[in-house]
């Protein structure tokens, strides 16, 4: 039998979420939810949704829901959506940070079984004009179940991302905000304390810029809010990353003119080299 799934947030991951889904065999029907009626008509239009609502009791008919909210309203999401969830509803999301979502998911009803996400996936693009349901094909997902979380539902919500192309990786909540911190959330700050350090407004210098540059800083053009968001819900965790920044490039100013620099370089050059 078909099941309806409900999209909290029908932007460029949620509306990419939906056209995955209604292309699937899975969902025959996929709701929209949000505040905002002309973002929701083009989810529809844009097939990224079947139907669509600014009313949260439209998640009664809801399976599964997922959150695709900015990760600083998830927290006040779960209070709003509880009343509303029936028994046995699986609900995941797809913000960038885990700790503190997943603790906060401790508000929803007993009988409904929260299991966190967060898919490596997106644009610098934003909204569901550019949403593509093909976006998850072999990226990775990291399922951050919470301690004690049941095994049915982690198992559901793993086969979800797996049925829209994800590779599935399993982390606790604490590890992926610190592994995050290091491996998405860090290069981003960094790619902007790059633009800001050499350009600031200097028109001669943006006329030699190199591939290089703009290849290192592409991040740095995303939604800022996001990202002040995304540095305030895992603040710890990205502070003691710049530091490490910060150490790696003292050695290399430290080092620069002398032997030493050569095998900084080295060992960074074949540790980059072994990425795909």
């Amino acid at each position: 039998m078909k099941k309806t799934a409900a999209v909290i947030g029908t932007g460029l991951i949620g509306g990419s979420i939906g056209k995955a889904l209604l292309a699937g065999r899975s969902y025959s029907n996929v709701i929209g939810i949000g505040r905002n009626r002309a973002k929701l008509r083009l989810a529809l239009k844009e097939k990224a949704v079947s139907s669509w609502s600014t009313d949260y009791s439209a998640l009664k008919e809801a399976d599964l829901v997922i959150i695709c909210t900015p990760v600083v309203h998830i927290e006040n999401i779960f209070a709003k959506i509880a009343p509303n969830l029936k028994p046995g509803c699986i609900i995941t999301d797809a913000g960038s940070t885990k700790e503190r979502i997943v603790k906060s998911s401790a508000k929803l009803p007993r009988g409904v079984f929260f299991v966190g996400s967060h898919p490596i996936a997106g644009s610098h693009k934003r909204g569901v004009g550019n949403a593509d349901g093909r976006m998850f094909r072999g990226t990775l997902c990291i399922v951050t179940p919470a301690k004690g979380a049941k095994s049915k539902a982690v198992n559901s919500v793993a086969a979800f991302w797996k049925s829209l192309g994800c590779r599935v990786m399993l982390m606790s909540p604490f590890e992926h905000d610190r592994t995050l911190a290091l491996t998405s959330h860090v290069p981003h700050f960094t790619a902007s304390a790059l633009v800001l350090a050499v350009l600031n407004g200097d028109k001669k210098r943006e006329s030699v810029l190199g591939k290089g540059f703009l290849d290192t800083t592409r991040i740095a053009a995303g939604s800022p809010q996001l990202w002040c968001e995304i540095a305030s819900s895992n603040r710890k965790n990205i502070v003691l990353g710049i530091d490490k920044v910060i150490s790696a490039l003292r050695k290399i100013k430290k080092n620069a003119g002398s032997r030493k620099l050569l095998p900084l370089l080295a060992k960074a050059s074949r540790m980059r080299g072994k990425l795909k």
